[in-house]
């Protein structure tokens, strides 16, 4: 059985459902070029390649943005490559951010290859309705053809709401320290195929969850590379 299976529709009743919960984890290619879990605190050196794999508690929408040392922004997911742009989630089905459904391989791990110190900052936000003002679809394939750019950049009012939905409370942050486990067939079938896990397979790394019934869940991580 698994952990859920949930059918594939958009939340109703935001006001009635639980509380947010979302769980990641990061996955580092080995030198065998299997995914294996890794600290998302550790440092990293050039040409370490990673991704992360994102699970929610709830049917949802996703969206992880992306600033770097100089403080750009660009959304990471969505991708007008995949899906066709698509970021709603069942419940309890993990997700590969980059996925290894991308056409060129390169695409399918991001990659330290900037020279010296840098930090990258990570922006999970889980939603229970499509942030406002954020193309998905159709839209955001046309925002990225437009624009000639690989992925959209959200300007500065959408990233002040989401700024504003970092702060609020988080309940609970559990951790777990299962490193350097290596990604499962169970777990490389369910990211696959979008199907719910076994309850036998391994929690997330790291799971947040929301203290109320907020509509958004904003999760933030750093990651350093010298």
């Amino acid at each position: 059985m698994a952990r859920n299976k949930s059918p594939k529709q958009r939340p109703t009743n935001p006001a009635s459902l639980e509380p947010l919960g979302l769980g990641y984890t990061l996955y580092a290619r080995n030198p065998q070029g299997r995914p294996e879990r890794v600290d998302p605190g550790r440092v990293f050196n050039t040409g370490d390649e990673i991704r992360f794999v994102v699970e929610a508690n709830q049917d949802a929408y996703l969206y992880v943005f992306n600033a770097d040392s100089r403080g750009a922004l660009r959304m990471i997911y969505p991708h007008a490559r995949l899906q066709n742009g698509d970021n709603f989630i069942q419940a309890h089905v993990p997700y590969q951010i980059p996925s290894a459904k991308e056409p060129d391989p390169e695409a399918q791990w991001f990659a330290f290859l900037t020279p010296g110190e840098v930090r990258e900052k990570i922006f999970f936000v889980l939603s229970r309705s499509p942030l406002p003002d954020v193309p998905t679809n159709e839209r955001l394939i046309q925002a990225v053809r437009q624009s000639g750019q690989e992925v959209w950049t959200p300007p500065g009012n959408v990233w002040a709401r989401v700024e504003t939905a970092m702060e609020q409370p988080v309940k609970r942050t559990i951790v777990r320290q299962e490193l350097g486990r290596l990604q499962s067939p169970d777990e490389a079938l369910a990211i696959t195929r979008e199907i719910g896990l076994r309850p036998n397979v391994a929690a997330p790394s790291v799971i947040h969850l929301s203290e109320s019934a907020a509509d958004a869940l904003v999760v933030g991580l750093e990651l350093v590379k010298q």
